[in-house]
Formats: structure tokens, sequence, C-alpha cells
């Protein structure tokens, strides 16, 4: 009896097993969930919400995990490169990052693509004396939208600003972005005859300080987020016209309240969505460099409550 109740017990299990690897053979593949790491300077500053929105977004869309790296406290490359390779031997499937300083970056880039896949923010491939196959952007036109930037501060005071003293606020100037929208603002002003009193650079609280001892101009340009933060007190205090590129909080409120005259604010929703999804294409299906230029938006106080605005500067679930 107790023979027969062990072979009965056996072809069960066995059977069961069996059943088990049939239906396992016929069930669907459970496709794999990628990780994906951001990497980009001050990542707790407010300036990333709109593209953190953008981020979850996709993240929900592609069902895909994405860590956005804390930060806070990095100040150079070095220490960018530091976190670049924790998420790597933390296992990442591709990397999405802003660099901080754009010089010393080709072994970097190198060694990245040499490991895990990479999508570079806000960075121009032509910068790189390497062979980028392997690498995705999605970034600015730089050129063009410091020359729009320049075109509202003409739209609103013509375009003769012989005797105009103009003051200049670039946050980061060690990043090619930053670079080329100074040259492109300084290069316009100039030409219209403009004199650009003083260029302030440096993080935030460095800007602020600088103004301290600056001479006061007619105008005054911010190239980025940041940029446009330090200079609203300044402005505020002494009815300076100020003109920018941003897209913040604090931006924002300053544009409601008539300080900022004029706005570009980049589609920073759409920034962080394209680059999930972009990432998620490449790890997919290897192909060849791809680039997303992405659309900004003249925005001031008139129109910025406007259906379309109001989607750019207050995106659901920011």
């Amino acid at each position: 009896m107790k023979k027969n109740n062990v072979f009965i017990i056996t072809v069960v299990i066995l059977s069961i097993v069996i059943m088990s690897t049939i239906f396992a053979l016929r069930s669907p593949t459970i496709e794999n969930v990628y990780e994906i790491s951001v990497i980009v300077p001050d990542s707790s500053n407010n300036m990333w919400n709109r593209f953190e929105s953008g981020v979850r977004e996709a993240m929900d869309n592609e069902n895909v995990i994405v860590n956005i790296v804390n930060t806070t406290g990095m100040e150079t490359l070095a220490d960018q490169k530091n976190l670049i390779d924790k998420e790597i031997r933390n296992g990442t499937d591709g990397l999405i990052v802003e660099f901080i300083a754009s010089n010393d970056t080709e072994k970097v880039v190198d060694d990245i693509v040499s490991k895990t896949n990479l999508l570079l923010l806000n960075t121009k491939c032509a910068m790189y004396d390497i062979d980028l196959k392997q690498v995705d952007t999605v970034t600015l036109d730089d050129e063009l939208i410091a020359t729009t930037l320049t075109s509202q501060l003409f739209d609103q005071v013509g375009r003769d600003l012989r005797f105009k003293r103009v003051g200049i606020l670039a946050n980061n100037i060690d990043q090619y972005s930053m670079k080329r929208r100074l040259n492109t603002v300084e290069d316009i002003l100039d030409h219209a005859g403009a004199k650009i009193d003083w260029i302030v650079s440096g993080s935030s609280s460095e800007m602020e300080e600088q103004l301290k001892f600056v001479d006061i101009p007619n105008y005054v340009i911010g190239l980025n987020s940041v940029s446009l933060d330090s200079g609203i007190d300044f402005a505020k205090k002494y009815s300076i016209p100020l003109y920018g590129i941003g897209g913040s909080d604090q931006n924002v409120n300053a544009l409601d309240e008539g300080i900022i005259q004029s706005m570009l604010v980049p589609d920073a929703f759409v920034m962080g969505y394209n680059s999930v999804q972009l990432m998620v294409q490449r790890i997919k299906f290897p192909h060849e460099r791809k680039e997303e230029i992405i659309d900004f938006f003249t925005i001031n106080k008139e129109n910025m409550f406007s259906k379309q605005n109001e989607s750019i500067l207050f995106p659901i679930g920011d």
C-alpha cells in the first residue's frame, strides 16, 4: 500500500512539473524592465521639474525604471564621472547625461559607450573629435535661441543700442552650450552698438555676490534659468528690464510680476519624455546616432496664461 502511495505521489509531482514546463513554454516571454539613469548638474533645482514630469510620463508609457541621480555637491567633471561609474557598476542599461563641463569629456564619452548606452542632453556632437555613432542627443539650438532672445530685446527697445549698456548673466561658461549662447548674444549686441558692461558667471550664489559690485546697466540678459534666478532681485531693486532663457518656478513668478519682460522657455517636458523614449529605442534596437532639437516658446506677462503657454509652464503632474 505504501509503495502504491509513493508511486501515485511521484506521478502527481512529475505531472505538475511537466505541465508547468509546457505552460512556461507556451506563455509569452516577460519583457525586460530596463533601468535608465539621469545625471544632470544641480538635479534638485526646480528648473528640472518640467523635465522630470516628461521623464515620469515616458517611464510609465515605456515600462522602464528611471533613476534621477542626486547631484547635490557635484562641482567638477571628476565628481560627475564618479557618479557615472557608480551607475554603471549598479548595472544601468543607459545613461542620460548633461555634462557639467564640456572640456576633456572625450575620454569620458568613450569610456561610457564601451560599457553602456549614452544619450547627451544640451550637447552638440560637433564639439567632440571622436566617433559618436553610438551617442544620441536631445538639445536646444543654442544659436537660434540666443538670436531669438536678442530679437525680443530689439522688439521692445529698437535695434539701435548705441549708448546703451547691457549686463549678461551666463551661469556655467564651462559648458559648450552656454559658450555658444554667450558668443551669439555678444556678437549681435556688438553689431547693434551696445556696450556690454559686464558678464557675470558662476553658481547662483556666486553671481548674486558679484552683482553687488557691478555698474547698473540699461538691460540685463540671463542665458539660462539659474542666470535669471540670480538676476531677479537685482533687476527688481534697480528697475532694470530683464530678459532671458528659463523656466524655473522663480522665473515664472518673476515673469508674472513683470520683473522679467520676456522669457524664452524650452519645452523641458518634451525634452525629458523624448530622452527616455530615445534611450529605450537605443537599448532595444541599436541604431545610427539621432539628434532631436527641442522647441522653445516666447512667453511674456501678457500671453503666459494662454492655453499653450500654460501647458509649457505648468505641465500636468508638475
